[in-house]
């Protein structure tokens, strides 16, 4: 997204790339996903939850559950920076007119 190669990596890459630490997060937070199943209230606040993540993004059914929420498809690499902007609520991506191709929006 940002074009950004990661520090360790640098050498794979043509002379010249911009070089920045990245690292890995999930797009749906893997506690959604890390619950005890043995504990009726944790069952419980869990369904709620998945139930109001399909309500309101309904084409996600089918493709993530509590189950896969650590897979590749929930996660993507983002520099330092906004993987904090991220977790903090500050960065989010706008949809543009090209496929698959997005804008960073910062709010604070």
């Amino acid at each position: 997204m940002t074009g950004y190669v990661d520090l360790k990596h640098r050498n794979r890459y043509p002379r010249g790339m911009r070089v920045e630490k990245t690292e890995c997060a999930h797009i749906l937070p893997f506690s959604l996903g890390d619950f005890d199943t043995k504990v009726p209230r944790e069952v419980e606040n869990a369904s709620i939850i998945w139930a109001a993540i399909f309500r309101y993004f309904p084409a996600l059914e089918g493709l993530i559950s509590a189950e896969t929420v650590n897979c590749l498809e929930n996660a993507f690499t983002l520099t330092r920076t906004l993987h904090n902007f991220f977790g903090e609520f500050t960065f989010a991506l706008e949809q543009t007119v090209i496929n698959n191709s997005f804008s960073f929006k910062l709010g604070y």
